[in-house]
């Protein structure tokens, strides 16, 4: 019983740990786009391509975020 604690213990913070790092990397490149478009010399159109890029990171961040809601959902029933 000890071992099967143990285990979904492990299973729990290796899930936590991907999903911090699945939320992480988009947050990271918008934050990255979002700095460059600010300190740099960009055109306009290369500014909209810049908030192009972090809508759809955003969109990204969205769909993650749902299906992890439909999850946990789904779960309790």
């Amino acid at each position: 019983m000890v071992g099967r604690i143990q285990d979904l213990i492990g299973q729990m913070t290796e899930i936590t740990e991907n999903i911090a790092h699945d939320l992480r990397s988009p947050i990271t490149r918008m934050r990255g786009i979002a700095e460059m478009a600010l300190t740099g010399k960009a055109s306009d159109e290369e500014h909209a391509a810049s908030a192009g890029t972090i809508i759809e990171e955003c969109d990204r961040l969205l769909g993650m975020i749902n299906a992890m809601l439909d999850i946990s959902e789904a779960e309790s029933g």
